[in-house]
């Protein structure tokens, strides 16, 4: 949509929605975090790498810019189902609704 905020309509730069990519992503930030905490109960005097922290934020950033894009397309997706399934039920009262007036004609 041109705002730069990355939640254009259907499918955008990020490419088509998949769960099973998700969940890894998902299951790569678990493990990150993980790593985390093991690395916080360990030693406490331990040199820390910089340029590696800095590696890990940028990944966990790129991560979740691409969950946070899944998670918009995915609640699109669930609000055109909704509105669909409300006109399918509409629809289906209607199709009643005429279905009795052509029985009546008979």
């Amino acid at each position: 949509d041109g705002d730069g905020n990355g939640d254009s309509d259907g499918e955008g730069e990020m490419g088509v929605l998949d769960p099973e990519s998700d969940v890894k992503v998902i299951d790569q930030l678990l493990e990150m975090v993980k790593k985390e905490k093991e690395y916080d109960e360990g030693e406490e005097e331990r040199s820390v790498d910089m340029a590696n922290v800095e590696v890990e934020i940028a990944q966990k950033e790129g991560m979740l810019t691409t969950l946070k894009h899944s998670l918009t397309q995915y609640h699109k997706l669930k609000v055109e189902n909704d509105h669909l399934l409300a006109e399918l039920v509409t629809l289906d009262a209607e199709k009643l609704t005429l279905a009795a007036q052509l029985e009546e004609q008979e």
